[in-house]
């Protein structure tokens, strides 16, 4: 009597004809081939911070060409990727149409400028550039602000406080910091200064000023609620 050809093990549960388990990265790999595809269907819209500056109201926006101060008080400087933050609904090139934005990428140029004359640095220090993200504010009609009510400025602030509290817990390189519940996601960790032995100087007025970029790799669908209308801006605005 002949032996019984093997049969391959399917696994428990499976139909007979089912293929195997696809390779790690292949949800991946087939995510960026959808976004490929549909290219030529969808509009592709883009936002930059010098198109939806505005300058007065009630909650301004910074003119991006004036340089930002580091801040002495505190251990971090922030700056945000204001065209990322709020939207406004509409037709418009720069509006959104829907509720919903499938974000491709963030990306954001900065200058460093060195401090000069009685502001010149002269001791050794160190300077990092962090970027990444954190947990979305869950703002509610009981919350202080409610959803309604809140601006960009509430939204600014819930990020500079969920990144304190981040660096804060680990400053204490004893203390035991659980995996889970952690809200800020580190993308990008460089460092600015490179030289421990030497202080940090400016030699004359008007030094050419350190070009850095940064690149956040979204890829996802960002969900936008009806907030507060910020400054120059009609109607209810998407945070």
């Amino acid at each position: 009597m002949p032996n019984p050809t093997p049969q391959r093990n399917r696994g428990r549960g499976r139909p007979r004809g089912a293929q195997n388990k696809p390779k790690a990265g292949g949800a991946m790999q087939s995510k960026k081939q959808f976004v490929r595809q549909r290219q030529g269907v969808v509009e592709t819209k883009s936002r930059t911070h010098e198109e939806i500056r505005s300058t007065g109201g009630v909650d301004p926006i910074s003119d991006p060409t004036t340089f930002t101060p580091i801040n002495y008080t505190s251990a971090c400087t922030f700056l945000h990727p204001t065209s990322f933050l709020s939207f406004n609904q509409g037709l418009d090139e720069m509006d959104l149409i829907g509720l919903t934005a499938f974000v491709k990428a963030i990306k954001m140029k900065l200058n460093l400028r060195l401090p000069y004359g009685a502001s010149a640095i002269k001791r050794p220090f160190n300077l990092y550039l962090v970027h990444g993200t954190c947990q979305a504010p869950n703002f509610t009609g009981n919350t202080t602000p409610t959803a309604p009510a809140a601006t960009r400025a509430n939204i600014q602030k819930h990020i500079e406080d969920k990144v304190t509290d981040y660096f804060n817990e680990r400053e204490d390189k004893l203390r035991f910091i659980p995996k889970t519940g952690v809200t800020v996601d580190i993308q990008g960790y460089k460092k600015m200064l490179n030289d421990k032995n030497t202080a940090w100087l400016a030699e004359a007025e008007g030094s050419a000023p350190y070009k850095k970029s940064i690149n956040w790799q979204m890829n996802k669908k960002v969900k936008y609620e009806k907030g507060y209308p910020q400054a120059n801006i009609q109607g209810a605005t998407l945070h």
